[in-house]
């Protein structure tokens, strides 16, 4: 149990999901009993009671052969994201279901009998995708196109419960009567349909289903009002499409919900992380559908993606996951290296294993863990950027691939990793696949891009120009960065002067991106000129604006992030509130404008500082993802305040980050830090003891939990001697309480119970009821143990009435001992 005397929260945190392995550490809170604990569950609503609409998001990467042209790209992820917003913002019954793969047979088995026996049968399919009068573009299995004929709709269709189809698709409701909309009515396969003459623009299309689904789910109206409900807000909003939907079949059509609540979103993808994705992926059919046959073929292990840096192999690896993240319902994790300012696999896998919700406490082993899990369940684990590993810790990446030579290759989990120049050892693992990207986007996905990038805000000359965008896309090879730096500097000093600097260009493309970054980075302002060299400084290569004024010590710099970010040279992310520095980027501003060394040093003390406070305010549980993104800058940020010798912020902000490392099961990082925090403390004096007594009382945790009980020992009885010295009784009171468990776990129990017994006077004294709940709670099992079960009962009962009272999660706990023994 983890002790912060210091705070106010009364935080329990439970790690793990099993409710006999999963340990309870809590901020200012005793533990009631080690390895014991339960996870509070949202339970899944009964969506029986829904308006269940399966939705079926086709975007086919090629044609029906990789070397057909492909279909007209469709943004599959907004395409979603918009509905899956509407719909939730109707805060109707609305059970909005994502199907994943968008394949044929997916399709049948979503529609087969078992779903309409359990009363879970979609009543609505709503698809979005390519049409034809003959039918509707599906995906096969490796996200090429796929014609499925109105024949082949019908049959599925028929007798699966379907009472609604919603095509969102051109030429489904074509006037000939040959379209899909009409003959799924026709044929009776659905009561009704709807569907659409000509292509519909994105925001029409969203405010008719989001006005469409609420008058069905909320408003109980019928098919035929909803329906002109949604056309007259067509009407009033986008009037060039409000003839566009096309309705057939019963007006009367009513999809009645059976009860009240919000909606449900599921959208196919499972459990783990991957990363945001700050822009629409474009082109890249073929470079697609090659990593998804490797993802699917049983006998391979690893798909290893080679290229020069800002070619676009991170943006290709997230999105071959999103689009093959069905086969891996284990999880998708995805680890940068890159992110990391030193790579340890240790680290990595914790990381790995924390994210995929592996129950672990201090001493497991988090090889083993993920070993068994990929064992047992397909899994998808991404390695990003893997050449900073082989070039600052060869060791590290060793380890780490010694832990995917013992990969289970029959278990279906895979292993993805981007790196730059190829890396042996990964490409001799076996069932290993290695795909170079060796080129940029082609032309035509190249001009897309670039005017994507030009349109927000406009650059004069480029922006809605497609044979300027064809132009200058085939200039830069396709390259993803070299288009982002010419674009974004070209919106600060016009795109005639690009154009000519882009006319220029000469020499392999490697040479060429290095050259476009240093003319971008000439034509910047003084101010973008003076920070890019502090960024560097930020491992996780990511930082927020605040830190970046830190490290460079002036307001200035916020000018200077704005020159940047609109220069191409730096991304912002404004879901996260946080800025980017690509790869390439920082490796040409570490060659060619380092910091001098006086400079650097008074930066990184600056940053330490920074840290120091922020993390004093995102120190709660609820602050845990924004420490997570800078998770590496902050204990590089320590370890220059412990070479500095600052030991006032080692002993504030290793203290502070204590929590979340230990949370975040980086436990023999928290060993370290805590180790130094007490050093600091040490040299503080004794101003500094009460910290030091908490600090030794985390760190001995940590040693219990790993089953190192002497030095446990040793460390709590440090931590209580300076706490009785300084008067700290309720930091007494909690130590001795842990003390006790280490003497009952080695079977002492006549010294746990001494122990205890101290520690209940203290708190009675104190007012401490949560305390002496636990306590209490804790002296019944010695009790129970050693055969006294009357006054075991008695101790559990007087807890329990307590732990009920405070609304305590423990209180189960308690009741189940007390079940137990009748």
């Amino acid at each position: 149990m983890k002790n912060d005397p210091s705070s106010q929260r009364d935080v329990t945190v439970v790690i793990g999901g099993d409710v006999t392995e999963s340990t309870i550490y809590a901020a200012g809170r005793d533990i009631i009993v080690p390895g014991a604990g339960a996870l509070a569950t949202l339970a899944r609503p009964d969506l029986r009671h829904y308006l269940r609409v399966l939705v079926i998001i086709a975007a086919p990467v090629t044609g029906e052969r990789e070397t057909d042209r492909p279909p007209v790209p469709l943004d599959a992820r907004a395409e979603w994201q918009n509905l899956a917003r509407v719909v939730r913002e109707s805060h109707a019954p609305i059970a909005l279901i994502r199907l994943t793969p968008p394949t044929p047979d997916a399709l049948r088995h979503a529609l087969g009998p078992r779903a309409r026996e359990q009363g879970y049968a979609p009543q609505v399919v709503h698809f979005i995708g390519h049409g034809e009068r003959q039918g509707l573009w599906f995906e096969d299995e490796w996200g090429r196109a796929r014609l499925w004929r109105r024949d082949k709709l019908v049959a599925a269709f028929r007798d699966s419960g379907v009472r609604l189809a919603v095509l969102n698709a051109c030429h489904s409701a074509t006037a000939d009567g040959l379209s899909v909309a009409e003959a799924l009515v026709r044929e009776g396969a659905v009561e009704a349909s709807i569907g659409h003459r000509r292509p519909v623009g994105d925001a029409a299309a969203v405010a008719f289903a989001a006005t469409l689904y609420s008058e069905l789910a909320a408003g109980g109206l019928p098919l035929g009002e909803a329906f002109e409900r949604a056309v007259a807000r067509l009407r009033r909003e986008h009037p060039d499409d409000a003839d566009n939907p096309r309705r057939f079949g019963a007006a009367d059509l009513a999809l009645e919900t059976a009860g009240r609540g919000e909606p449900v979103i599921e959208d196919g993808r499972p459990k783990g992380s991957l990363p945001t994705v700050a822009v629409r992926f474009f082109g890249r059919g073929p470079e697609l559908v090659r990593p998804s046959r490797h993802l699917g073929d049983p006998n391979r292990r690893a798909v290893v993606l080679t290229g020069i840096g800002g070619i676009g192999k991170s943006a290709l690896a997230v999105e071959a996951a999103h689009r093959n993240g069905w086969r891996f319902p284990g999880g998708m994790i995805c680890v940068s290296a890159r992110k990391m300012a030193e790579f340890r696999a240790d680290v990595v896998l914790a990381d790995l294993a924390h994210s995929l919700g592996l129950a672990q406490r201090p001493g497991d082993d988090p090889w083993a863990a993920l070993h068994d899990h990929c064992a047992r369940h397909p899994t998808l684990l991404i390695f990003d950027n893997l050449e900073t590993a082989a070039k600052k810790q060869p060791r590290e990446l060793a380890r780490l691939v010694e832990f995917l030579k013992g990969f289970p290759l029959d278990a279906g989990s895979k292993v993805l990793a981007t790196l730059r120049p190829p890396l042996p050892q990964l490409e001799e693992l076996p069932g290993a696949a290695s795909l170079g990207l060796t080129r940029g986007l082609d032309d035509e996905s190249a001009a897309r891009y670039v005017l994507f990038l030009a349109e927000k805000p406009p650059v004069k000359g480029l922006a809605g120009d497609p044979d300027e965008a064809m132009w200058l896309g085939g200039r830069l090879s396709g390259h993803p960065k070299m288009l982002e730096i010419v674009v974004g500097t070209a919106r600060r000093v016009g795109y005639k002067r690009a154009r000519e600097m882009a006319e220029g260009l000469s020499g392999p493309l490697a040479e060429r991106r290095d050259e476009i970054i240093e003319w971008s980075v000439e034509l910047l302002g003084s101010e973008g000129r003076r920070v890019l060299p502090y960024l560097p400084l930020f491992p996780a290569a990511s930082f927020t604006y605040d830190a970046v004024l830190a490290a460079c010590g002036g307001e200035w710099a916020g000018a200077g992030l704005d020159q940047l970010r609109d220069s191409g040279l730096i991304d912002y992310r404004e879901e996260a509130d946080r800025y980017e520095l690509h790869q390439t980027v920082m490796e040409w501003a570490e060659a060619r404008c380092p910091l001098g060394h006086a400079e650097a040093h008074a930066a990184r003390l600056r940053l330490a500082q920074h840290y120091r406070a922020w993390v004093d305010e995102h120190s709660g549980v609820e602050d845990y993802d924004a420490l997570e993104f800078d998770r590496e800058n902050i204990l590089a940020a320590l370890e220059w305040a412990y070479t500095a010798e600052d030991w006032d912020t080692i002993a504030d902000l290793a203290y502070r980050f204590d929590f979340f490392l230990d949370i975040r099961g980086f436990w023999k990082v928290d060993k370290l830090w805590l180790g130094r925090a007490i050093e600091a403390c040490e040299k503080l004096g004794s101003g500094r003891d009460r910290r030091r007594a908490t600090l030794l009382h985390n760190l001995a945790a940590i040693e219990a939990n790993q089953g190192r009980y002497d030095e446990a020992r040793k460390l709590y009885q440090r931590s209580a001697e300076i706490s009785e010295r300084l008067g700290d009784q309720l930091g007494l009171a909690r130590t001795l309480h842990q003390l006790a468990i280490i003497e009952a776990e080695q079977g002492r129990y006549d010294e746990a119970r001494k122990l205890y017994q101290r520690s209940l006077k203290i708190k009675e004294r104190l007012g401490d009821q949560r305390g002496l709940a636990a306590t209490k709670a804790m002296l019944g099992q010695i009790e129970k143990v050693e055969g006294n079960l009357a006054e075991a009962v008695r101790l559990w009962k007087e807890a329990l009435s307590t732990l009920e009272r405070l609304g305590s999660p423990d209180a189960a706990t308690v009741r189940k001992w007390l079940e137990e023994v009748g």
